[in-house]
This record gives structure tokens, sequence and C-alpha cells, in this order.
């Protein structure tokens, strides 16, 4: 059953691994500056945070479900097997979601983020662009954007969650029965 929660866990890590770096070196000063002012129009810390807080609040129910599902894989679980699957989430998710939770709030790793966030912007967007973006978000609609963001995201991610997981662990199952048949 651990093997199960820990893949489970492995598989989440991944959501925060698979994007590539941006090259902040194409970056001009003055591109620079404005993404800054935009990063600081929209709270970025603040609204990093609070997404993140929302993030956690469903982690548990997330991992669990992504676990369960892992463990049956396509097979009906025994009452005791069942029992013991979520004896061990229950032990074993609150500790992983609270040390998410200090890697995610971590100042240090906020800062990060917002570094690598300069390029992203430079990549997609103009100078012109940007600017306008700045100019929306101090409007009240740009205001409520931003309050609203993070239970936004969170929503997003239970929504995804139960649609696409059913879907991603069928998927998966019918991988791992091809590879158990070709052993």
């Amino acid at each position: 059953m651990k093997k199960f929660l820990a893949v489970s866990l492995a598989s989440f890590a991944l959501l925060f691994t698979t994007v590539p770096a941006c090259a902040s070196d194409d970056v001009t000063p003055e591109m620079r500056v404005v993404v800054e002012q935009l990063l600081d129009t929209m709270q970025f810390n603040d609204m990093a945070l609070k997404t993140m807080d929302q993030m956690l609040q469903v982690m548990p129910t997330i991992m669990r479900q992504s676990a369960a599902q892992a463990a049956k894989a396509g097979r009906q679980l025994s009452a005791s097997d069942e029992a013991k699957l979520n004896a061990v989430l229950e032990k074993y998710i609150p500790e992983a979601v609270t040390e998410l939770g200090k890697v995610v709030t971590d100042p240090a790793v906020l800062a990060e983020m917002r570094v690598e966030m300069v390029p992203l912007y430079a990549r997609y967007y103009t100078l012109d662009e940007v600017r306008g973006l700045t100019a929306f978000y101090a409007t009240p609609l740009g205001r409520k954007m931003i309050s609203i963001t993070p239970q936004l995201s969170a929503d997003s991610v239970a929504i995804s969650q139960r649609v696409m997981m059913p879907r991603a662990n069928a998927v998966m199952q019918q991988i791992v029965k091809k590879m158990l048949s070709s052993q």
C-alpha cells in the first residue's frame, strides 16, 4: 500500500516539474522592469501563496483518490485491503501535504518563481501588452480577477481531478496490464 501512495505522490510531483526553464538572458532591461511592475500590480507573491494554500486544501482528496485508483488498478479490493489502504493514506497524506506546504510557501521558492516569471512573460507578451496587462490589473475587474484567481485555480484542479483522473487512471491501468502480461 505504501508503494501505491509513493507512486501517487511521485505522479503529483511531476505536475511541478514538466515546464521547461525560461532563458532569462533574453529579456531586455526595460521588459524586466515592466514585468516586475506587472507582478507587483498582480500581487504575485500574495496570489501565489493564496493559490498554493487553496491547492493544499484539495490535495489530500486528490492524493487519496489517485492512490486508491492506483491501488485498485482495475480490480476490486477486499474490505481488509481497502481498510489497510485507507490507514496508510490517513497516516502519510497529512505529512505529505505538510511537507509540500513548506516547499510551496518557502519565500526563497517564491522569489525563484518570480525571477522565472519575468522571461516567461517576455516570451509570450510584448512590452506594450505587459503594460496593458498592468493597467488592466489596476482596474476593479482586474483586482477582482486577482482576488478570485486562487479559488478559481483550486476549483479548476478539482474539476480536472474529477474529469481527467478516471480517464488517466484507465490509461495507466491498461499500460500496467500490458507490462505485467509481457513479463
